[in-house]
């Protein structure tokens, strides 16, 4: 499995919908900023990426987890554009794949055990997207 970068999320483009559900883009964008920080913060940990020569284990921002992100879930919308649920779905899929494999080389394979998340279209749909502090993204509505 090639693992994704933090480029790779900033730079991710995903087909829009009008006047069918899609998901709402504003919570996916604000998703992928904190999964973009997250991957950016493990990279640097990890020694991986543009220049990296070590591992570091100063305080770089790690805002989720890979649990997180498969917690999520998105408002749906009719009314306004959106995104196509199954290419975010497929898309979160990789991502948490890539941060559970980057989750298990920090911490000696204590992140990454359990890597059974749904991948059927709409598995990220339904919920309100929440982030913050002392709130678990995906557990409100």
């Amino acid at each position: 499995m090639t693992l994704l970068t933090s480029d790779d999320v900033l730079n991710v483009k995903f087909d829009s919908t009008r006047l069918r559900e899609g998901y709402v883009q504003d919570e996916v964008d604000e998703l992928l900023d904190e999964v973009t920080t997250t991957l950016r913060g493990l990279e640097e940990r990890l020694g991986m990426g543009p220049g990296a020569t070590t591992g570091s284990h100063q305080e770089a921002e790690i805002l989720l987890t890979s649990q997180d992100v498969r917690n999520i879930r998105f408002k749906t919308s009719k009314f306004r554009e959106g995104y196509e649920q199954p290419d975010v779905d497929a898309f979160l899929d990789t991502v948490i794949a890539t941060m559970e494999t980057m989750e298990a080389r920090l911490n000696g394979s204590v992140y990454g055990a359990d890597t059974s998340y749904g991948s059927a279209p709409g598995a990220y749909g339904n919920v309100g997207y929440t982030t913050g502090a002392g709130t678990v993204p995906g557990a409100g509505g």
